[in-house]
């Protein structure tokens, strides 16, 4: 290279008359074309594609992949500019029909692609040459499909060709890679309705259904909110309109559904270069709620077709209300002014060193006008939730906007569910209108329970409420401290290979050994592979002493086991007859528990197809070894009740005598208490073993509490993990679970 690389560097190579000849040249004008900007039919609008290679190195020379290629030009009116868009495709006739095991984007896990563009910033060529990244990956973590985005250099035969913009392709496997639909089976729309894949008849009928009933009525409207994601669309059509995107939306809309029976309309983000102020600085101040609602605009850029389905659902007060509420959300999380601004900086930061480089190039944009250009932007980003505040009332309510403070108490004890957001910690305020209800609802953390709000002082006992605020408004979550077993669930039971005359279908059962009742809502259940989870649905309460099965296919299991009424599902993948791996994450991604089983001794191999399952002998015994498992002694386990196994000799732990330590707090960094019954002051003995069945800290009590501080015997402190406390006399038998953090 000319110059050490500032940004992670692609190499396009190909035979020079691919590009420059004047008659098949991909990048030249040709013979035929109109002598005005963009210049149609110029050989850069032809559909032509070339073979080349292309390699991909990182800032520090390492080599990322390189591959054969096909390479097009890609985009709409910048085919003019200089530095061209190219579409790159991987295709057998190359050599090379897909690029695997590479992570291109850092904000996605795909690392499969038979496509994507290196792109030359379209409207924005001459600004930041970030806007439209920017803009994308602001709102990726919103129900939004949106191109990843990674700052780049190109090459091109050897030539410095200045600073692109490595982005995904929105085709079929871009809709494969980002949820695994089957990428022949998808119908892809464009514009008004026109076909890019598969078929555009169900949105036909869906359109003609709007126009002839009205939204007014939930019934209807629950019948549109069947083949429209809600959610997505409110998060694309508001996020656009923060944006000020004023080349939408009539221009730039793909929109797409699997073809299934459950499949529904989504619209995919692209193309955003207009907003956040390109062409007029005080951009920001424009009612763009109004142009998205225009019913007689023009041709371009808000035809009344574009605006139809906004207007007609905001006729439904549900919609309505959902649509100013997330907005509401939006404008007190991810559109604040600083949140905004800080992303802005962050990328700019990456691109900065490359642009007097590119410059030097292309001759634009000049290190200076790239400066006031994202000085714009930052401007953009600290003035614009006002004016959309108030556009917003301006539109729909015509009342009052009000600041709410939320705080919980203790700051610690638990969360708020705001409408679509989550509220923690002592103190937050926000936004909101009046005649629009919000939605609260109070989630205490493990060790607490919730007591009651205060709303402007006045208690409620509700642990959901609505509120229709009249005026600034108080509210507080107050929680209760309780007993916490910490981390009590245990994954207690596997089926991973029913017998075929009574195939329930794989099922793992959980199990609460400790005395609260724990929320598991959001836990993650997952086999070996990360890319497989079920998340457990919301309100799912795992009581004290019980069991909970999570299925994966809930109707084979309900035939086999129709007594069983404790179960959830259904998992979309399975467990291997050979051998599995099976793991419990809290919806903070906390390990609970891991069970890596196999189907060859020394594990038991019944449950391979014979009837029984796999059922752990006690709670607290090692589920990481083999020889904690048996064999159910009931043909088709005990799902949802007491393992058959847990009985007699096979269990000493399980003994009459047995009781369960308070141990507080737990999982536990520094320290933790675990508490002891022993009013008469005797000799305990206080054992700590680690999941392999080490004793890695032994110690006599005389008292009713030991404080443990994470260490060994020695003094040295352990790595973290699940350990097993058992605190024993002569007659009595105390266990319990106790995890040490990080």
């Amino acid at each position: 290279f000319d110059a050490p690389p500032t940004l992670p560097v692609i190499s396009v190579s190909t035979d020079s008359l691919n590009l420059w000849d004047n008659e098949t040249g991909i990048y030249v004008l040709g013979d035929t074309y109109e002598n005005k900007n963009p210049y149609y039919g110029a050989n850069f609008w032809e559909d032509w594609e070339k073979p080349a290679s292309i390699e991909m190195t990182g800032i520090d020379g390492g080599r990322i992949f390189s591959l054969n290629c096909g390479i097009k030009i890609f985009g709409a009116w910048s085919r003019a500019r200089p530095q061209k868009s190219l579409a790159v495709f991987f295709r057998s006739e190359y050599g090379d029909p897909v690029l695997e095991n590479v992570r291109l984007f850092k904000s996605k896990p795909i690392t499969s692609f038979k496509s994507f563009v290196l792109r030359n910033s379209g409207n924005d060529y001459d600004y930041t040459r970030f806007r439209d990244g920017f803009m994308t990956d602001l709102v990726k973590d919103m129900d939004t499909d949106i191109q990843a985005f990674e700052p780049a250099i190109l090459y091109l035969n050897g030539q410095y060709w200045g600073q692109i913009n490595l982005r995904e392709k929105i085709n079929e496997n871009y809709l494969a890679g980002n949820h695994n639909v089957d990428e022949d089976k998808v119908d892809i729309l464009e514009h008004e309705s026109s076909v890019i894949e598969g078929s555009n008849a169900d949105y036909l009928e869906l359109l003609d259904f709007i126009r002839n009933n009205s939204l007014t009525s939930d019934a209807y409207y629950n019948f549109v909110a069947e083949q429209i994601d809600i959610d997505n669309f409110i998060d694309y059509q508001l996020s656009e309109i923060y944006f000020n995107n004023r080349d939408w939306p009539g221009n730039n809309i793909k929109f797409w559904k699997p073809q299934t029976e459950e499949g529904m309309w989504r619209w995919i983000m692209f193309d955003t270069d207009f907003g956040f102020g390109i062409y007029n600085s005080n951009d920001f101040t424009l009612n763009t709620i109004q142009f998205a609602l225009e019913p007689n605009g023009p041709s371009w850029p808000n035809p009344p077709w574009s605006t139809f389905l906004l207007r007609k659902l905001v006729e439904n007060t549900r919609f309505k209300h959902a649509f100013i509420n997330r907005f509401a959300d939006m404008m007190n999380t991810t559109f604040t002014g600083a949140s905004v601004v800080n992303k802005i900086d962050s990328i700019a930061a990456i691109i900065q060193p490359e642009i007097q480089r590119h410059y030097n190039r292309w001759g634009t944009p000049s290190p200076g006008g790239w400066q006031n250009s994202v000085q714009t932007m930052r401007n953009f980003a600290m003035n614009r939730i006002s004016y959309v505040q108030s556009h917003i009332n301006q539109q729909f309510i015509r009342a009052g906007i009000f600041e709410v403070t939320i705080s919980n108490f203790p700051s610690a004890a638990g969360s708020i569910r705001l409408n679509t957001i989550e509220v923690s910690g002592e103190s937050w305020k926000g936004k909101y209108f009046e005649n629009v209800p919000i939605l609260l609802t109070a989630k205490a953390v493990r060790g607490y329970k919730f007591s009651n709000w205060e709303v402007n002082g006045v208690a409620v006992l509700d642990q959901t409420i609505e509120l229709n605020l009249k005026k600034a408004t108080t509210i507080k979550a107050i929680y209760e401290q309780t007993i916490d077993d910490g981390n009590s669930v245990v994954i207690n039971e596997i089926n991973y290979n029913s017998a075929v005359e009574n195939d329930a279908g794989d099922w793992v059962e959980l199990y609460n050994w400790g005395r609260t009742d724990i929320d598991i809502s959001g836990w993650i259940l997952k086999d070996d592979d990360d890319t497989h989870q079920f998340v457990m649905p919301e309100n799912t309460i795992l009581k004290s002493k019980e069991f909970l099965v999570i299925c994966r296919n809930s109707a084979n299991f309900g035939v086999v086991h129709p007594s069983v009424a404790n179960f959830t599902g259904d998992l979309d993948f399975g467990l291997a007859s050979a051998g599995d791996v099976v793991r419990l994450f809290t919806s903070a991604g906390e390990l609970v528990d891991s069970v890596a089983f196999k189907s060859e001794l020394p594990w038991p191999v019944e449950p391979n197809g014979d009837g029984p399952t796999l059922e752990l002998r006690h709670y607290t015994h090692d589920n990481t070894n083999a020889v904690s498992w048996k064999a159910a002694a009931e043909n088709l386990g005990t799902p949802g009740r007491e393992n058959s196994v847990t009985t007699g000799a096979d269990l000493i732990a399980g003994s009459k005598s047995e009781k369960q330590l308070l141990i507080y707090p737990n999982p536990f960094t520094t320290e933790t208490r675990i508490k002891i019954e022993n009013s008469g002051f005797e000799p305990m003995n206080v054992q700590i073993f680690s999941m392999d069945g080490r004793l890695v800290k032994s110690e006599i009590v005389n008292g009713d509490e030991f404080i443990w501080m994470g260490d060994n015997q020695s003094g040295q402190k352990l790595q973290s993990g699940i350990f097993i406390c058992k605190v024993q006399s002569d007659n009595q038998l105390f266990t319990g679970r106790v995890i040490l953090g990080k």
